[in-house]
This record gives structure tokens, C-alpha cells and sequence, in this order.
């Protein structure tokens, strides 16, 4: 029997209780994982926990399997057989995954991750149904008053074809004083630990099934999503930022509101752009997303008042708007448009009007791929003001200045994922800050909710270096007192 994990010198073991052990399949601080037999010759799974180790990790461990009791069979969480101890150190049997390889002797499971690094990005429907079989699985926890508290890709194994939460190393009650524990990147930046701690991990797995990613590369999208071409991908990627949003009150609050909203998503359609389907918000000429299932996207309505809407691009000069250096580019006004050349400069257009804390509305269409434009506002507080814009292949948010905010410090630059439009399509980035919310949002689907901020200031119009591209509107609404 061949023990490859198992250091030299020290005793290989057949048994374990009343389990016959075949190979070891897994190794860990904790403890190892071993493919047996029990006394009726059933395989298994059995984790043993080392006897020299009784720190607080092992001891997570052993409340989390007292906390297993609580729970009947449940056909999405992987069932606990029996726990015992041997020679001092507990161990536990478990429900044997399935193998990607035949005789089980060569056992390799199969875990989430280890089927999508297979598949690689799966398609929005099916990414959905996998999803609402371990919601199934979370509910059930969520129900007696548990956390899992390590929802992953590699913690989902699949069981007799059916996918099941495992792991519950780290499963605890829900209470106020809960530890933040887990994998970093499934964590919610605003380091709450409760249940929509759960959802938040949930969000962020269904963000890798769909797109083959990561989960640290959140909110960046291949463009398996961005070209259009994949139905479902539109709604799917609202969802995924709603489920993975800065703040704890913005994201699911439940499982049950999480499972209902992505099993009613309009996952048939493409919900791309198209050249002939660029529809025009009344009387604005801006381009507005695609008609969505109503119970599915109630909570991107607008809350603005669309006739208190101001215009600061008049629609014939610049009356209103300089270029603060000749360095900041040629800009001119064409067909009802703000425009720039295409040159090698950093261009950029400044309001002469200051502005409160309000709501930007700037309609833009590049003149070719990978354009890069956009709004800058806020410009009242160090490092000139955020900078909101289309960023090629995505959307990005840039805190200011890399003089005062270096992009390579966390919080200063996110990419979210978003549908792209083609050149010569029109495309709305709204932003809304002030001193109670701070939210993004392209053609009226929000990408990301920020701290809010109370700055105002001069706004500017940017296209990056190389580019060009033309602004149909600008438009503002000045926030509630």
C-alpha cells in the first residue's frame, strides 16, 4: 500500500477503529484524510485529526462535527457517518465523493474546483444549477442557526452526481462575537461574519463558475461575457455584484432571497449589444440596458427624478467647459457631440461650475476597441477627484491621483464586470455620491456601491492617452439636502 504523504519513519496505519484504511487521499495542519472501508466494506472518507495538535484549529473542528449532530441527512451537505477517537486522536467517517478515475484505489474527487479547472468557464445556466443545489445544502445550515464559514470551489464535492457543501471544519452557531475565519478571498471586504457572509462566498463561486476565474480576480470578466455572445451573461453578472457588494445591507439577505432571485434570472437571452439595438432613454438619446424580468432586477430602479436633470453640454460649443493645458488635447464639438482628437495626450475637458454632491450622467460612444473614457468628479478633496469610465474590455473606478493614492494599495482601483458596447454604440456611466451613498452604474445597473463621500467639486471629461471618443451628454442632478 503505497502511503506518498505519509513522512518517513513514521508508522503507516491499516486501521482506525473499525475502518480498514486503503491510501491516503489528503493532508492537511490538521490532520490526514484516508480512503477506507467500514466494518460492512462501504468506502468512505475518514479524517483523522492530529494527535499532536490540540490548538485552536483542531478544536474548531472537533465543536464543528458536536454541531453536526444537530443536522439530519440532508442531500446537499456531505453526510457525517461516526465520529470516535483512536489511540487519543478523534477521527471521523464521511460519504465518499465521486472519482474522476477508475478503480476507486486511484481515487481522485471530484470537487467544484476541480471540475471547473476541467470545464473551465461554465455556461450561465448551468452555473446557475449547480449554485441552487448548494444553496439547498446552506440553507439547511442556515436554518439551525449555523455558519459555514468556508464556502469554496475545492469545500464542494460532488456525491453520486449531486453537489454537496463539505468541509465544516469551520462551521460555527451565528452569534454576535462569531471569530472571522475562512478563505480571504470569499471574505467580504467589510470583514462582517454572519450569515450574508455565507451568501457573499456564494456570490463569489458562482463569479468563478461562470467565469473560469479566480476568485481574487473579481470583478474582472473574460470576454466569454463581455462579447455578447453568451445568453444569460448580462443578468448573471448583475447578480454577481449584487451577491458580492461592498456593503453587507446591499447584498442578499438571505438564502432564501438569494436562491429565488438567481433561479428567476432571465438566464435564455444574450441581453448583448448589437449595432442595430442601441435604445434611447425619451427624449435623451442615451442608450439604456435591455428589458429585464421585472422580479429579478426591482432593486436597480432608478432614484432619481429624471425632470430634475440639468444639461452641462449645451449641444453646440463648449460654452461652459476649457481645457485647462494645451498638453490635455483638442477638443471640439461635432454632430451635437463633445469630441477629441485621437493623439498621443492624456485629454481632458474641466467644468467652469463647480458641483455639489449629486448625480453624474454622461453618455459616451467610442470611435474604436479598447477605447478608454470617462467622468472625473469630487475633484474638492486630494488627488483631483474619482474617475469613473468605460476602461476597455471593462469598467474601472480610480480613487485619484496615483501621486496620493498608488494604484497598488487596496481601494484605490476596481474593475467591474459589464457588457461593452461596440464602437459607434452609446453606453450611460451614472455615478451618484454624497454623504449617504456613493454608488456606480452603467446604463442603469449598478456595478458597485462605495464609501460615501461628501466632496464636491469641478468635473472633468478624460479619454485616455491614444484614444478617442465622443460624450453625447453630460448631464447633473443635484443631491437631496
Amino acid at each position: 500500500m503505497h502511503h506518498e504523504n505519509t513522512p518517513a519513519g513514521e508508522a503507516v496505519p491499516t486501521t482506525i477503529g473499525d475502518y480498514r484504511l486503503l491510501r491516503e487521499i489528503g493532508s492537511g495542519a490538521q490532520g490526514k484524510v484516508w480512503l477506507a472501508t467500514d466494518p460492512v466494506g462501504r468506502r468512505v472518507a475518514l479524517k483523522r485529526l492530529r494527535p499532536d495538535r490540540r490548538d485552536g484549529a483542531s478544536r474548531r473542528e472537533e465543536e464543528a462535527l458536536a454541531l453536526c449532530r444537530e443536522i439530519r441527512d440532508h442531500a446537499h451537505l456531505l453526510q457525517i457517518y461516526h465520529v470516535g477517537v483512536h489511540e487519543g486522536s478523534v477521527y471521523y467517517s464521511m460519504e465518499l465523493a465521486d472519482s474522476w478515475t477508475e478503480p476507486t484505489d486511484d481515487y481522485e474527487p471530484v470537487t467544484l474546483a476541480s471540475y471547473m479547472a476541467r470545464e473551465g468557464p461554465l455556461t450561465p445556466e448551468l452555473a446557475r444549477v449547480i449554485m441552487l443545489e448548494v444553496l439547498e445544502g446552506l440553507r439547511t445550515l442556515h436554518s439551525h442557526g449555523l455558519l459555514h464559514r468556508d464556502v469554496k470551489p475545492s469545500n464542494i464535492l460532488r456525491v453520486q452526481r449531486r453537489w454537496k457543501l463539505a468541509d465544516l471544519g469551520l462551521m460555527a452557531r451565528e452569534e454576535p462575537d462569531v471569530s472571522l475565519l475562512g478563505t480571504i478571498e470569499y471574505i467580504p471586504p467589510d470583514g462582517l461574519m454572519d450569515r450574508t457572509t455565507d451568501l457573499y462566498a456564494c456570490g463569489k463561486v458562482l463569479y468563478c463558475l461562470a467565469t473560469g476565474l479566480p476568485a481574487k480576480a473579481y470583478p474582472s470578466l473574460p470576454a466569454v461575457l463581455t462579447s455578447g455572445d453568451t445568453p444569460g451573461a448580462r443578468p448573471l453578472v448583475g447578480f454577481i455584484n449584487r451577491a458580492c457588494a461592498l456593503h453587507a445591507s446591499s447584498r442578499f439577505q438571505s438564502v432564501s432571497e438569494f436562491a429565488a432571485t438567481l433561479r428567476d434570472l432571465p438566464l435564455t437571452d444574450t441581453g448583448g449589444w448589437t449595432r442595430r439595438r442601441t435604445l434611447a432613454a425619451a427624449g435623451l438619446g442615451v442608450a439604456v440596458a435591455a428589458p429585464l424580468a421585472a422580479a429579478a432586477w426591482s432593486w436597480l430602479k432608478p432614484r432619481t427624478r429624471p425632470s430634475a436633470w440639468r444639461d452641462l453640454f449645451n449641444g453646440h460649443d463648449l460654452s461652459g467647459w476649457y481645457v485647462d493645458d494645451p498638453i490635455h488635447g483638442e477638443w471640439y464639438v461635432e454632430a451635437g457631440k463633445i469630441r477629441c482628437r485621437r493623439t498621443p495626450d492624456y485629454k481632458l475637458l474641466t467644468s467652469h461650475e463647480h458641483l455639489a454632491p449629486g448625480t453624474l450622467r454622461v453618455a459616451i460612444v467610442t470611435d474604436h476597441p479598447g477605447a478608454r473614457m470617462g467622468v472625473r468628479y469630487a475633484s474638492d478633496q486630494p488627488g483631483k477627484g474619482h474617475l469613473f469610465m468605460l476602461m476597455g474590455d471593462k469598467y474601472t473606478w480610480i480613487r485619484g491621483s496615483r501621486i496620493f493614492h498608488p494604484p497598488e494599495e487596496p481601494g484605490n482601483w476596481y474593475s467591474f464586470p459589464g457588457m461593452i458596447p461596440n464602437p459607434g454604440e452609446c453606453v450611460t456611466l451614472e455615478v451618484e455620491w454624497g454623504p449617504r451613498l456613493h454608488e456606480l452604474r452603467v446604463n442603469g445597473v449598478t456595478l458597485y456601491t462605495l464609501p460615501p463621500t461628501a466632496a464636491g467639486g469641478y468635473i472633468t471629461l478624460d479619454v485616455w492617452s491614444h484614444d478617442s471618443g465622443a460624450f453625447e451628454s453630460v448631464q447633473y442632478l443635484k443631491g437631496m439636502a
